[in-house]
């Protein structure tokens, strides 16, 4: 059975159980309203977006298949209840480009270049890369100033450990982290991005590069900055002079500002 309407549609099954069930509706939500069981299930189609009855189980006993295809175009799994979980009883595999609310799978789902959007069991979201919009207000940790894209949809979890956050020309307002520590792999300030990333007293850890080609990277008193790969500054400033920073790897200033951290500070 393929769900290809275009316009909202929603599934009774009954009870009955089916051999594949396929969703190519990408203009409106297709809804399963109450338990549901087939073999394979599939949704390749971008855009397309699902919700799933609340505290019931949608059970899929051989293959599950989704692939929203590119970044801003996952495919989006909910339930129908905000805030409560949608079982899903399935295999344990891999998908790609989607994002999902309110799941608690009973095996784990590794999601590759997807977009977790909070409340999700036994989901396992890959390293991802997001850029900043600011367009909600300057706070780092708001998914509203996040995109999967550059100048896309806000909405994106926010980047943390092993993830890439860019900071680009469509999205140039100012950012302050409010949180104590930001953990990623690679920070990257790219030319065209004019405005201030604040440290704010915070701390930013870096397993990877840093890279700043344009604007300005403020470290104020107690921000420690680490850089486990290699830090270079080819445009821009990188206000050190009230935190500390640790360079792990090579450092390379090509053009641009680095303003070395003050009296009592370090720079290793």
């Amino acid at each position: 059975v393929t769900f290809d309407g275009s316009s909202a549609e929603t599934v009774t099954t009954d009870g009955s159980a089916f051999s594949t069930l396929a969703v190519t509706n990408a203009s409106d939500y297709v809804t399963f309203n109450d338990a549901t069981t087939c073999a394979d299930f599939i949704a390749q189609t971008p855009s397309s977006k699902m919700k799933f009855k609340e505290s019931v189980d949608f059970t899929v006993t051989d293959t599950l298949t989704l692939n929203g295809q590119a970044a801003g175009r996952e495919i989006e799994l909910g339930s129908t209840t905000d805030g409560t979980q949608w079982n899903l009883v399935a295999p344990a595999t891999t998908v790609n480009y989607v994002k999902v609310r309110d799941s608690n799978s009973t095996n784990t789902i590794t999601a590759d270049n997807s977009i977790d959007l909070g409340n999700n069991t036994n989901w396992a979201f890959g390293a991802v890369t997001r850029y900043w919009l600011g367009t909600a207000n300057d706070d780092w940790n708001d998914t509203s100033n996040w995109s999967s894209t550059s100048g896309g949809e806000g909405g994106a979890d926010v980047p943390s450990t092993g993830d890439t956050a860019i900071f680009d020309g469509n999205g140039n307002n100012p950012c302050t982290i409010n949180i104590d520590t930001v953990s990623l792999a690679v920070l990257d300030i790219q030319a065209g991005y004019t405005s201030k990333l604040d440290a704010n007293g915070n701390d930013i850890t870096l397993t990877s590069d840093l890279t700043l080609s344009d604007g300005e990277l403020e470290l104020d008193t107690s921000s420690d900055l680490t850089v486990g790969g290699t830090l270079t500054v080819a445009g821009g400033t990188l206000d050190g002079l009230n935190g500390t920073i640790d360079a792990n790897g090579a450092v390379s200033v090509s053009s641009g500002t680095l303003i070395a951290p003050g009296s009592g500070k370090s720079f290793t």
